[in-house]
């Protein structure tokens, strides 16, 4: 018995400065797949989205380390509404429940 939770995102990275050690941003956005391990039970699929910062730092201009930590909510339940009045403003309101699910990563990297 268990439970497979796999992701499948698109998305990218933005590097915050040019010097030696460089900071970085990421954002993803795609579905997150629960597949229980279970006879009769199906898989399910919901939306998720991650984010993740972190830094490189260049030990020579192809060679150097990273470390970052990223998470990824994947939504579970959602509500919410939009009301607009005239002439005035929009009001939104969102309720979700979610789970997150998160990582520590750090290594050597190589450009090309």
């Amino acid at each position: 018995m268990g439970l497979a939770v796999e992701y499948y995102h698109l998305g990218g990275t933005v590097e915050l400065g040019e010097g030696r050690l460089r900071p970085y941003f990421a954002l993803t956005v795609g579905a997150t797949r629960f597949d229980p391990k279970v006879e009769d039970v199906g898989c399910e699929w919901r939306f998720s989205i991650g984010s993740g910062v972190g830094f490189k730092t260049y030990l020579s201009p192809r060679f150097g380390l990273r470390a970052e930590g990223r998470v990824w909510p994947t939504f579970l339940q959602t509500a919410g509404g939009f009301l607009c009045s005239l002439p005035g403003g929009c009001l939104a309101e969102v309720e979700a429940d979610f789970l997150t699910q998160g990582s520590a990563t750090a290594g050597f990297f190589v450009t090309f």
